[in-house]
């Protein structure tokens, strides 16, 4: 790839590969690949992490605080953010404790609400959101689909193909 070139204009981009893990190694390269000048990989516009490499800047932090630090890392309202956390996650009442005693759904979903936080140009999904259970889903995509309007999506297809079935694009 050191002499690789690829622009991806707007709009949603599926990759598959065999092996599937293959797709996936991709996106994740895609995602954390230098700027223009150090790769011939460019993205108009800011870049999101990779969907399934969403870590917490430290499991002790209380929702609370990871949101208040995305705030500032990506000059977002803090109340508007708040509100989005709030209005997407099945129990609020977590936010306001340390992130390591969440219980494993609820950490899931606070990182597919991470990931649409900051208005990105370009987002990146190593992996098929997981959803789960269909309420979440319902709350979730049409705010993923309002946020691609006009954007990049790049999605490893892949061993996710059937999970893509109702995934915009």
């Amino acid at each position: 790839l050191d002499r690789a070139s690829f622009r991806f204009p707007p709009g949603i981009w599926h990759i598959a590969s065999d092996p599937p893990d293959d797709a996936r190694s991709f996106v994740q390269f895609l995602a954390t690949c230098p700027e223009p000048g150090e790769s011939g990989i460019t993205c108009d516009g800011p870049r999101s992490w990779p969907l399934a490499q969403f870590a917490p800047f430290g499991p002790y932090l209380t929702g609370i605080d990871i949101i208040d630090a995305m705030c500032s890392l990506y000059a977002l309202a803090r109340r508007d953010t708040v509100r989005l956390f709030q209005y997407l996650i099945d129990d609020a009442d977590w936010l306001l404790a340390r992130f390591d005693r969440w219980p494993p759904v609820l950490q899931r979903q606070f990182g597919h609400i991470a990931f649409l936080a900051p208005a990105f140009d370009n987002y990146f999904l190593d992996a098929s959101p997981v959803f789960p259970d269909a309420a979440f889903q319902r709350r979730w995509q049409p705010l993923f689909r309002q946020r691609l309007e006009g954007k990049t999506a790049i999605v490893a297809a892949g061993q996710h193909r059937a999970a893509l079935r109702d995934f915009p694009g």
